[in-house]
């Protein structure tokens, strides 16, 4: 997308930022080479909607040329109006805000690692480098520019950068509290999942030859043997888990993994379910098993909360 004379979009400004950079080359074109225009516009959006300083002869320069172009000067008030109107476009489509605000306040970085990261977008913090003394960094989300920041050290700039862009995004971004998703997912309990069940073992139908060979030799059911006092019940197989063998903890009390694997698996095939939550009752043993579980069929899973209270909720992705 260009505005004439080999001036184009940059990767980073959305519609609104091109649109009014547009608006101050046209004003000033034929008054300075279009290549230096072409920076000084770039620098002059960065003043307005950004907040970026620059040395003080640079600055008069476009304040000189900003008085030129009153269109260019009323964008950024309107995108406040229509901010304030509510009547705004999401700075980035598709991306929802996932926040934990009922938990207290979040490391912004992480937040915004882990939100692109859901969206299944690209996030790239850039070092811009010192100036005044300050060292600057700015935050591009699926090629978009968000925010920038400033600050006496480099840490300090990317999270001054960041808590900037999780600002900007919770006004034009749909958010949603975390946690407050999860009280509504169904909850599935330790004992739904508790090992040490035993198989079913379906006694033998009547019409099965083994069945009717023992009729045939006077056999009328119960117990086998001269005094009938032989097992009459099938024999049974206790379930087990990994290849323990002799020896296993029978007072063992961790979920069954198989009894995990079905639960997963229904829920996959649930079209109506998009989360699900498994109790805190599990303990942190009990957790990796779904973990794991949850990695092996490309589901989303992620534990929440501390100590006792500790759970663990899966998604699709």
């Amino acid at each position: 997308m260009a505005a004439g004379d080999g001036v184009r979009k940059s990767v980073w400004e959305n519609e609104i930022q091109w649109e009014a950079r547009k608006e101050f080359i046209e004003a000033n074109r034929g008054t300075i080479p279009i290549e230096q225009l072409d920076a000084l516009s770039m620098v002059w959006a960065n003043m307005k909607f950004l907040g970026c300083r620059y040395p003080g002869p640079t600055e008069e320069r476009v304040q000189q040329l900003e008085a030129g172009c009153t269109r260019a000067m009323d964008i950024p008030a309107e995108i406040k109006r229509k901010q304030d109107e509510g009547n705004k476009k999401p700075l980035i489509k598709g991306l929802t805000l996932y926040v934990r605000d009922s938990a207290g306040p979040e490391n912004p970085i992480c937040l915004l690692h882990g939100n692109a990261q859901r969206a299944k977008m690209t996030i790239e913090f850039q070092e811009l480098g010192l100036k005044d003394g300050f060292f600057s960094c700015a935050v591009v989300i699926n090629y978009i520019l968000v925010a920038t920041g400033q600050a006496s050290t480099k840490k300090d700039a990317k999270r001054t950068c960041a808590e900037q862009a999780v600002k900007i995004l919770r006004a034009c971004q749909p958010v949603v509290d975390e946690l407050l998703l999860h009280q509504k997912a169904q909850v599935i309990e330790k004992d739904h999942l508790a090992s040490g069940k035993k198989v079913d073992a379906p006694r033998i139908s009547e019409n099965n030859l083994g069945n009717q060979m023992l009729r045939k030799m006077g056999w009328t059911g119960g117990g086998l043997g001269s005094q009938g006092k032989g097992r009459a019940d099938p024999v049974l197989v206790d379930e087990t888990q990994g290849r323990q063998g002799l020896g296993k903890d029978i007072t063992d009390d961790g979920v069954n993994k198989v009894s995990v694997k079905n639960t997963v698996r229904n829920f996959i095939m649930d079209n109506h379910r998009k989360e699900l939550r498994f109790s805190s009752d599990l303990s942190k043993e009990d957790r990796a098993i779904v973990h794991k579980i949850c990695q092996q069929h490309g589901l989303r899973h992620k534990s929440f909360g501390t100590g006792e209270g500790r759970y663990l909720v899966i998604s699709k992705q």
